[in-house]
Parts: structure tokens; C-alpha cells; sequence
């Protein structure tokens, strides 16, 4: 018959168990912690009733550590650094407030004489923004770099220096990780706090499950060379790994069957608006297109601005300097590949154009956007959409 902890439970009396405070750490993490806690080797696989309700008891204080670790909220437009501006309204900062939270700063991870502090994270279930702090091992500098170089916590060398996201008990690659360096008072140290962005790509997202971050290191990455490749040099390793759990309030505008159409007669094919969904931290548009006969031309039906109840103004998707004016729904190849240096030809070979007629763009916003403030959106050739 096979028992649960929890039967272990009835009938049995057992002293509470004290656990000092521990760090920030993943849930593997926890459970070595609980049974070094309880003088328990990892040989010692029999456990009378009493020891394991006593684990039972640990893990369950342990669990309620990690899970009270963000009881304080966000309080001013400071916080992260200033990464989202310094002078957020209440509104704002209400908004942030729902789908983000702090963490305890005694909570500290050390790894190969490095340091790293989780601070607070943000995130609307896709986007996710984590604010960290790293103190670099003794005699490595964090300096301010230059513009052709950013920081990167991961090295691409060999699997075992990858970013990596533990979710449903499955460990994967976490790519496409942008890492914003925030103003640092003291560049010659070594100690600088960052803002990570990357999107939640998992089915489940952050919807109040536990996800587990692991950090392998810190390393600068240069731009690509003529063939492509980035150059990536070790500042030092680590392995640092912890958890993220997020009970946010779902926020959301999702507008469907829209039945919006944008005509461009120029080249005589139409762009068909399908959903738009926004979030307080990004816009996602979904469209379709028919494909032009001009084979410079490329179907882009992201182009939008929001229009704000007070007569702000957010625009998203501006391609006009790469088509043929404001009235936007396409691209010019040839401008496009001319803007960003590329071989023409060559660059148009590799655009499939037909993979642009079923499409999603998404936006990211600078920051964050009161959903309620929202008044209408202006979409391709000035349709205007209502979201009230």
C-alpha cells in the first residue's frame, strides 16, 4: 500500500522543529538544507515515524521561507533601478504592484566567492523582468562597458554555461535573455545591479507556479564578427539557482474577431487584423496577409498606436523608414536591407515572404501601461479600435 507524508501525520505528536534563516535557494536546495538541518546523512534512508514527521515539518517551514520572502510591495518609481523611468504615476505603480513582488534582501546566494541577491521581478505570465544584484569574486572589476560590448550570464562554450529555467520538473535552455546594466555609482568595483528580460516560453508561464533560475556565470559579450559569431570572455563561474513564484492578477486586453481589413492599393494586397493583445508590459498583434506580387515587398501589419485617455500617444511598430511613408502594412526588401547594411539580393533570398502572411509581432513596452487609461488604438491606415 503506498503511504502519503501527510498520513503520517495522524495520531503523532511531535516538538515543533526551528529553523534558522537560510538564503534564497532552489527547492533541491531546501530539502539537502532540511536534512543537514535535522542531522540527517544521505546514507540514512530509514527514518522512524517521529523523524519523518519532524522532515515533513521542516520542509513545510522551509517551503513558507522561500514563499514569505516578498511581503513588501513596490513604493515608488525608483525601484528597479530606475530601469522603467523615475517618475511613474500611482497608477502605475498599482498596476506593478499586482504582478510583481520583492524579495528579501538578507536572502543571498554565494557561489566561487561571488555573490548574487535576488531584488524584485516583474512579470505579466510572459514577460518577465528580474532585478538582481551580483558582487563579483575579489579582484574582478564590473566596469561600465562600451557600446559594442553587454554583459551576458551566459558563456555558449558548453551546455554547462547556458542560462537555464527549471519548470514542470524539466530543466531547459533559457535564450534570448537581454541584460540591462543599471547606472552604477561605483563602476570601478565589483559590484553591479541588473534588470534581465526574457520571455516566459513554457505553456504555463507565471501563473503562480515555482520556477527555478540557474545563473552559470558572468561573462562580456562582444559584437559578431563577419561570420556571425559572438565572442563571449569568462569573468568567472558560478552556479547560482533559485526559485520564482509570482501570484499575480491576471491583466489583459484581448481583442478578437476584429474583423479589421487594411488595403494598400500601391501594391494591391490587403493586411487582415486578427487579435490584439495587451498586457500592462506588451502589445501582441496578430494578423494575415495576402502576398504581394512584388517580390520587394514584405507584409508587416504591426504597425499601431495606443491612444491614451489623456491624448498620450504610444506608437508601436513604426516601419515607415524602411516602406514608403507613415501608411504602413508592408516593408520595402531592398530599404530594409540598404537601412541595416545587408546585400540586397542576398538578403532578399533568405526573407521567406510567405511566413509574413500568417503572423504575430510583439512589442515591449518602455513602460508600463495602465490598461484602464487606455482609450482606443489607431492600426494600419488610421482604423480606429475601440477597447472599451
Amino acid at each position: 500500500m503506498k503511504h502519503r507524508y501527510s498520513d503520517l501525520l495522524d495520531g503523532v505528536s511531535a516538538e515543533a522543529v526551528t529553523l534558522k534563516k537560510m538564503p534564497l535557494v532552489s527547492s533541491r536546495r531546501i530539502r539537502e538544507k532540511t536534512f543537514e538541518q535535522l542531522g540527517v546523512s544521505k546514507k540514512k534512508r530509514k527514518l522512524s515515524v517521529i523523524s519523518r514527521v519532524a522532515v515533513v515539518a521542516a520542509v513545510f517551514a522551509s517551503l513558507m521561507i522561500t514563499a514569505c520572502a516578498a511581503d513588501t510591495v513596490f513604493n515608488d518609481g525608483a525601484f528597479f533601478g530606475g530601469f522603467f523611468g523615475t517618475d511613474l504615476s500611482k497608477n502605475q505603480i498599482d498596476t506593478l504592484n499586482t504582478i510583481g513582488k520583492t524579495f528579501d534582501q538578507e536572502d543571498k546566494l554565494t557561489s566561487n566567492g561571488a555573490v548574487l541577491t535576488p531584488i524584485s521581478v516583474v512579470t505579466d505570465g510572459r514577460i518577465c523582468y528580474l532585478h538582481i544584484r551580483l558582487q563579483a569574486p575579489e579582484g574582478v572589476v564590473l566596469q561600465d562597458l562600451a557600446e559594442d560590448k553587454t554583459y551576458s550570464f551566459t558563456g555558449k562554450e558548453n551546455k554547462r554555461e547556458e542560462m537555464e529555467v527549471v519548470f514542470d520538473f524539466e530543466r531547459h535552455t533559457l535564450d534570448r535573455v537581454k541584460v540591462n546594466a543599471l547606472p552604477d555609482p561605483d563602476p570601478s568595483d565589483n559590484v553591479k545591479e541588473f534588470v534581465l528580460e526574457f520571455y516566459a516560453y513554457w505553456a504555463s508561464g507565471f501563473n503562480g507556479n515555482t520556477v527555478s533560475i540557474k545563473i552559470p556565470g558572468l561573462w562580456v559579450k562582444g559584437l559578431p564578427d563577419t561570420n556571425s559569431k559572438y565572442h563571449y570572455s569568462k569573468l568567472f563561474s558560478a552556479d547560482f539557482e533559485f526559485d520564482i513564484t509570482v501570484n499575480r492578477v491576471d491583466q489583459r486586453i484581448d481583442l478578437k474577431d476584429l474583423g479589421v481589413t487594411h488595403y494598400i492599393e500601391k501594391y494591391d494586397f490587403s493586411v487582415n487584423l486578427e487579435q490584439i493583445i495587451i498586457t500592462p508590459l506588451r502589445m501582441e498583434v496578430y494578423y494575415t496577409a495576402t502576398l504581394p506580387e512584388n517580390e520587394d515587398i514584405l507584409p508587416d501589419g504591426g504597425y499601431a498606436q495606443l491612444v491614451m485617455k489623456d491624448g498620450k500617444k504610444l506608437t508601436l511598430g513604426d516601419v515607415s523608414y524602411v516602406s514608403d511613408g507613415p501608411d504602413v502594412g508592408y516593408r520595402v526588401l531592398s530599404k530594409f536591407a540598404a537601412y541595416y547594411g545587408y546585400d540586397a539580393e542576398k538578403f532578399a533570398q533568405t526573407v521567406a515572404r510567405e511566413h509574413h502572411c500568417d503572423t504575430s509581432v510583439r512589442y515591449i513596452f518602455d513602460e508600463p501601461v495602465v490598461l484602464e487609461d487606455i482609450d482606443y488604438i489607431v492600426w494600419c491606415g488610421g482604423q480606429i479600435i475601440d477597447v472599451n
